[in-house]
């Protein structure tokens, strides 16, 4: 059987090289000289929710919270019978125009396959000196 996963590509293009130095432009161990630049790579963040992105195209959730000091949900029966979605058990009319079983509306979200990793280049110069003999 074939499975229906949808993996993203492999990018072969997130190379981050990082360098960096230290001299001492003088005899004196007092005076110091650092640099550095480096590449970064960051997951994507295109404020989908809960990165949607870790499962391409699309994904589903549902938050649930136990109450505290003491717990009510347990494995065994964790919704307590409760259905994912408030019913209309008034049979009203829902907004989107029809009387439904719920009146709950879902959200869609979906991120391109292709979504390059995000990056930020770092740079830093400095020129230190020790004040004290500690």
């Amino acid at each position: 059987m074939k499975s229906s996963r949808v993996d993203p590509p492999t990018d072969y293009k997130d190379w981050a090289p990082r360098i960096g130095f230290a001299w001492k432009p003088t005899k004196s161990d007092r005076w110091v000289l650092r640099g550095g630049y480096g590449i970064y790579y960051a997951f994507p963040d295109t404020n989908a929710i809960n990165n949607s992105e870790n499962v391409v195209p699309s994904t589903g959730t549902q938050t649930v919270t136990n109450p505290r000091p003491t717990p009510t949900l347990t494995f065994g029966d964790f919704f307590q019978g409760q259905p994912l979605v408030t019913p209309n058990t008034s049979g009203a009319v829902c907004s989107f125009g029809f009387a439904a079983k719920s009146c709950s509306t879902p959200n869609v979200v979906t991120v391109p396959v292709h979504l390059r990793n995000t990056y930020a280049q770092q740079w830093n110069l400095s020129l230190q000196h020790q004040i004290s003999a500690d």
